[in-house]
């Protein structure tokens, strides 16, 4: 049912992570940052359920829907013992000095740009996947988890992603309604300005507003069409950035173990998200290990060797997913693209050419860019901002040019990060420069005295939780007449992907004349099509409605004619295959014949029937 969607989303985006926070008992925590850990929490929270549950083979709607009443009851146990207060909050407040005009005019700007951030996300309602990775790799997995099925040939990529994505599908018991699974995409983003917003609230520190603004810039710049997609690699970042939020927000704070799990668990989910979240993992162990010798003559040893196993302990329960795979990988039941990505793709260049060819492939200019690394480089002289610059922004850079240029998807993982050391530089020259002259500390720190306030914001936690509340309800209520023209318009647009004229014909004939047996096709849009997925229900792989073959002339080709059999209904294959030296005049000959018939062309690619 389409209205389990909505409850599926704030299922991925809020439920469970918000419950988690509740009994972790974290006192110093605003709303903000509540909201913020409870999005990053919620999705590593459904991924460890889901890949559990498909286990142990009981992945289904009652198990699904037994959790969510699991979960209300918890919210009820929290409401009385008092742990959910809905008391009025008093005021949120922007504060900013008014005395120097960046202090007056940052805060303003940032609201406003994660304000028109929720443009992608409102634009992206009641759309579909029709991107080649979230069609035939990331979705095709949330398909396989919704089927109840350990996903296969996932060539070691992590399924934090899928897995939330399926439990939409569970819940409305349907994997064509996309448009909640896709949904949540944008919301990545958003939450990546929202982490730096509420560090600059945290720390009264603007220099987190800079950041914010150029992160909004360099995303805009580069990357704008990755924003709704479906791609994971702004979900990648969001981890990582998220995880060096929460070990800022350690900084001045004791040795707190709550505080240490979640740095590990937000760092765990960036690995579990993207291969590239392990950068941000290993940064976050090499910090426990300085955080513990810098403290050690304040913590025990015994508390020190607690602290290390519990999160050996964690960070293994969490991945070994990885491990299991590894292990496929060496009985031959998967495989890894790993060696090709970092080697193979590159055919001969050696390391410059590497970042070179990866400067030509970012879709904004690239001189701007190396601008931007070169001014972030500055940071190193400022303090506070040096060891992150050096530990993080520095070497993602250098590994993305090195090893995984071939994309230039691969570099939105560094985003934040350069953003925050930018943000560094310019406090650094700020400070050295007009700070000195007008001889005021300049763009980064408030003071107490004379703070003024330029934005002040009513907070009633229980007109809030009502109002959300009812509007949540109305939502359900309000889709249950539409359910059956949402699910036509998400198939209706699922069928546009790919080359939509094609799949307009494809369908035209079908409607016709039907289509029964398989097809061997180069056509990989034709497997993800509502109606041609075959009793299966599943996409690409394994379908049986379809032999699939390369649609690349890097490898050798295989004559199309050589693999019909008895069941077969006939051939989509492009230009490469039918005009191929070697398989033309088979074609040619048959269709001459009137053994096989010539249904249609366009667009380079060719329908034929086998009569």
């Amino acid at each position: 049912m389409v209205l389990f969607g909505i409850v599926a989303f704030f299922q991925i985006t809020f439920l469970p992570g918000f419950i988690l926070l509740k009994f972790l008992r974290l006192k110093d925590l605003n709303w903000l940052q509540s909201i913020i850990y409870s999005f990053g929490l919620s999705l590593l929270v459904n991924y460890l359920m889901v890949y559990h549950l498909a286990l142990i083979g009981i992945y289904r709607q009652p198990a699904v829907y037994l959790i969510l009443v699991l979960e209300f009851i918890c919210l009820l146990y929290l409401a009385v013992r008092k742990d959910i207060s809905l008391e009025p909050d008093g005021k949120y407040i922007v504060p900013s000095d008014y005395r120097v005009f960046p202090k007056n005019i940052m805060p303003v700007f940032s609201i406003i740009a994660i304000l028109s951030f929720l443009y992608f996300f409102f634009s992206n309602l009641g759309s579909v996947f029709d991107n080649w990775d979230p069609v035939f790799s990331w979705n095709r997995w949330a398909i396989d988890w919704y089927l109840g099925d350990m996903p296969f040939l996932t060539n070691l990529y992590p399924q934090l992603i899928p897995a939330n994505w399926s439990i939409s599908y569970m819940m409305m018991g349907t994997h064509e309604v996309q448009m909640v699974a896709k949904s949540i995409m944008p919301l990545f983003s958003v939450f990546i300005l929202l982490i730096f917003f509420s560090l600059y609230q945290k720390k009264k520190n603007q220099t987190y507003l800079v950041a914010l603004i150029f992160y909004c810039v360099i995303i805009l710049v580069y990357s704008l069409r990755y924003i709704s997609t479906g791609y994971v690699d702004i979900a990648v970042s969001f981890f990582s950035i998220l995880t060096l939020y929460a070990i800022l927000d350690l900084e001045n704070s004791e040795f707190n173990f709550k505080k240490i799990v979640l740095v590990f668990l937000f760092s765990s989910a960036a690995a579990l998200t993207k291969q590239a979240g392990f950068i941000i993992l290993i940064f976050a162990l090499i910090w426990i290990s300085s955080l513990i010798v810098k403290n050690r003559i304040k913590i025990s040893k015994k508390k020190i060797f607690m602290t290390t196993g519990t999160l050996i302990l964690l960070i293994l329960f969490n991945l070994y997913w990885y491990i299991l795979k590894i292990i496929d990988i060496s009985r031959g039941m998967d495989f890894s693209t790993l060696k090709f990505l970092l080697s193979d793709i590159h055919h001969d260049a050696n390391y410059f050419q590497r970042f070179t060819n990866g400067l030509n492939t970012l879709k904004g200019s690239s001189i701007l860019f190396i601008i931007l690394v070169l001014l972030s480089l500055i940071s190193i002289f400022n303090r506070r901002a040096r060891w992150f610059t050096i530990g993080l922004t520095i070497p993602s850079i250098i590994i993305w040019g090195f090893y995984f240029s071939y994309d230039d998807r691969n570099i939105i993982y560094v985003y934040p990060f350069l953003a925050f050391s930018i943000s560094y530089a310019i406090s650094f020259l700020y400070d050295l420069s007009v700070g000195k002259i007008l001889k005021r500390p300049g763009l980064i720190k408030h003071r107490s005295v004379g703070t003024q306030k330029i934005l002040k914001i009513p907070i009633n936690k229980r007109k809030i939780f009502t109002t959300s509340f009812l509007v949540i309800l109305a939502l359900i209520f309000l889709t249950i007449p539409f359910s059956d023209r949402i699910i036509l318009r998400q198939a209706e647009a699922q069928k546009q992907i790919g080359m939509p004229s094609i799949n307009k014909a494809l369908y035209d004939y079908k409607d016709r004349y039907g289509v029964e047996g398989i097809i061997i096709t180069d056509y990989y849009w034709i497997t993800a099509m509502p109606r041609f997925e075959g009793s299966s229900i599943k996409v690409f792989h394994e379908n049986d409605r379809f032999i699939i073959m390369s649609n690349s002339d890097s490898y050798e080709l295989i004559n199309p004619i050589t693999l019909a059999g008895d069941n077969t209904f006939g051939f989509l294959i492009s230009e490469m295959y039918y005009r191929h030296p070697e398989f033309y005049k088979d074609f040619q000959e048959k269709i001459g014949s009137g053994r096989y018939s010539l249904i249609f062309e366009k667009q380079d690619y060719f329908f034929i029937k086998i009569n």
